[in-house]
């Protein structure tokens, strides 16, 4: 783990960045326990707190690593009493079975363009909201191709420019299109927190290799070890689920 800066203690955001520190401290681990024994969910978390405000947080790593756990966390536990509203889009509301609860019509469109549709909204309602608001985006790009992905990370990129003090965004994704798009428009420093890797967002996102088939098997194993882990954790702060 890197090694943090001081937050400044008068910054509103002060409980997301202290609780972000103290993970990366290791103050808080997370066991699975078995009949066998216990062992840690997460090998290893990678964090980097720039020494300047930053209104941007970019949750990343593989495929069922524990990303939207953590930034359940960030949007929950860390903010709860702070009266800050998160606008929230869930990979899960994208999916066949909630597409047409939550976007009527839209649930007959393409996962990709849902996502799209669902990023806008949550972007355009959270500028609009005057006060302060957290952008919880997980895994944004999800539908969509490595053609059109790289363009929705530009794109969210230039509206964060425009995010007033009062507003931060939380990106979670394994997307390294996405990312390239988002991190090459955004003018601002991000906040990095890597999920059972050692490397940075910028050696991450450059690496080349590729998972074996027996990885590719054990994927959905390691997907339920987590998600049964992790699962009594409850949103605790008022959220608008877009």
């Amino acid at each position: 783990m890197q090694q943090s800066n001081t937050v400044n203690k008068d910054n509103k955001w002060l409980p997301l960045l202290r609780f972000i520190e103290s993970i990366q401290r290791g103050d808080h681990w997370i066991y699975n326990a078995t009949l066998t024994g216990c062992s840690p969910v997460f090998s290893n978390i990678n964090v980097s707190i720039p020494e300047s405000q930053s209104k941007l947080i970019v949750i990343y790593g593989d495929n069922s690593s524990g990303k939207s756990f953590f930034a359940k966390l960030m949007a929950t536990e860390a903010l709860h009493d702070t009266g800050i509203h998160s606008y929230i889009v869930s990979m899960a509301q994208r999916t066949a079975s909630y597409g047409k609860m939550f976007f009527g019509n839209e649930s007959f469109k393409s996962t990709g363009v849902c996502s799209i549709s669902a990023t806008l909204r949550c972007l355009e309602s959270a500028i609009k909201d005057e006060k302060t608001a957290l952008v919880v985006l997980d895994e944004p790009d999800v539908g969509l191709s490595d053609y059109y992905s790289p363009a929705l990370g530009e794109h969210i990129g230039q509206k964060l420019n425009g995010f007033s003090d009062n507003k931060m965004m939380i990106v979670i994704s394994h997307s390294k299109h996405l990312l390239s798009g988002l991190l090459g428009s955004y003018q601002g420093n991000c906040i990095e927190f890597g999920i059972n890797t050692e490397m940075s967002l910028s050696d991450w996102s450059k690496r080349t290799e590729r998972a074996t088939i027996e990885e590719l098997l054990e994927l959905q194993g390691l997907s339920s070890n987590i998600r049964n882990a992790i699962s009594d954790v409850k949103p605790k702060t008022k959220q608008s689920m877009i």
